[in-house]
């Protein structure tokens, strides 16, 4: 385990976002796993979260909390199998994301296969903010950079993947993660 600690100090040592679908559990045992302790209260959880990495994005939080031009396309529902087969449907063509050669069995359809699954997760992420940034009637809260959905009137200066991040940023996606069967508590914001 000690080898793949460094792996997890890599990635957050990088300021790289983390994703995932459905991850509240997946952030949990990466702290029990690999963190110093798993804290005994959600204050502690959080800020020894927040210590280590500096964004998270749950894809399962931007499907269930969706603006209606968004959710209208999820009516089958968000596990991340359905989720995707939208996505890769013709509203959300873009980007286009092509795998190297040598990851040709990722195009079969390998699910609960951690590679695949991340691959997948990934796909859903990128497709999910490439609508956001296009859409022209999404209104972006906590837009501190002058990002406005109509990319293609502005023409952004930054570049694509900044652009990407800073749009789910602005939509409030950044560091909520999905709360499973909340009533009143859809989401844990770390």
């Amino acid at each position: 385990a000690i080898g793949f600690r460094h792996v997890i100090d890599l990635v957050a040592s990088s300021g790289k976002p983390l994703v995932g679908h459905n991850m509240l559990l997946d952030v949990v045992q990466l702290e029990a796993q690999f963190g110093d302790h798993l804290p005994d209260t959600l204050r502690a959880f959080r800020a020894q979260v927040a210590s280590r990495f500096r964004a998270l994005f749950d894809t399962k939080h931007m499907i269930a909390s969706a603006p209606p031009c968004l959710a209208k396309h999820f009516g089958a529902g968000s596990r991340l199998d359905s989720v995707h087969k939208v996505l890769c449907g013709d509203a959300f063509r873009h980007p286009k994301v092509v795998l190297d050669d040598g990851c040709g069995r990722y195009q079969n359809k390998s699910l609960h296969e951690a590679g695949y699954d991340a691959y997948i997760t990934g796909v859903c992420f990128l497709r999910i903010a490439q609508f956001v940034v296009m859409s022209s009637d999404l209104p972006l809260r906590n837009n501190t950079t002058g990002l406005t959905p109509r990319l293609r009137e502005l023409g952004s200066t930054l570049p694509p993947a900044a652009t990407l991040l800073e749009a789910v940023r602005a939509m409030g996606y950044l560091n909520k993660i999905f709360f499973m069967g909340g009533r009143h508590i859809k989401f844990v914001k770390l």
